[in-house]
């Protein structure tokens, strides 16, 4: 397992994994991007320094050839990643990423909370039949 400053970024990655994407992302922080890397699975993570502590964010689930890895694969990944890091002392603790990349998987020993999206399937669905099924307080 190593930690990679860069990767060849092309249009077939999704945009989380770009330099310009994670440079936004640790914009105004005392923060700086790596990608991990094993077995040609990468992952991109953000680590912090805020107060004492080094926080360390998964930026976007692990992939490999572009494509993601199974459930089985993506928690050996993790416990692996999550060891790697404790061990060469890169983070205090990981936070989980952001909406948009949902895991599979829960590593072993994680805190967590339920997460609840809504999925509405739109196809074939007027304006007016779609906000008629909402509360009128959050008709605006």
């Amino acid at each position: 397992m190593k930690i990679l400053s860069n990767i060849n970024f092309n249009n077939q990655l999704p945009v989380m994994f770009s330099r310009h994407y994670l440079e936004f992302m640790i914009e105004g922080k005392n923060a700086y991007y790596c990608y991990i890397e094993f077995e040609n699975i990468v992952m991109p993570l953000i680590i912090e320094n805020k107060f004492f502590f080094r926080i360390g964010q998964y930026v976007f689930y692990p992939i490999r050839n572009y494509i993601r890895i199974s459930a089985s694969e993506e928690l050996l990944f993790l416990n692996k990643v999550i060891i790697f890091l404790k061990k060469e002392k890169k983070c205090d603790f990981i936070t989980p990423p952001l909406h948009i990349a949902n895991f599979s998987v829960l590593p072993i020993k994680s805190k967590f909370n339920q997460l609840g999206i809504l999925k509405i399937d739109l196809k074939n669905k007027t304006i007016d039949n779609l906000f008629s099924k909402l509360q009128s307080q959050y008709r605006n």
